[in-house]
């Protein structure tokens, strides 16, 4: 915002407030200008192999303590 006391006129007026509106527009909605589907199908991809990963290793605990159970041991290994 220009000073109150400023007073600009002419093209160096013109030339001033221009260079308060040069840059990215503000509100802009993301995906307007970009076509976002490949960066959506790379994040998609990766929560799913994150996820497919997370469920495996529930599934490897999950046979370790039946195992342990069903051997009479503690699944967790000895404690202090």
């Amino acid at each position: 915002m220009i000073h109150h006391s400023v007073s600009l006129t002419g093209a160096c007026a013109n030339a001033y407030i221009r260079v308060f509106n040069t840059g990215s527009a503000i509100n802009v909605p993301p995906g307007s200008r970009v076509n976002l589907d490949a960066v959506i199908e790379h994040y998609t991809r990766q929560r799913a192999e994150v996820d497919e990963e997370r469920r495996r290793r529930v599934e490897r605990a999950k046979r370790r303590a039946k195992q342990a159970e069903t051997i009479g041991i503690d699944p967790y290994g000895p404690r202090p």
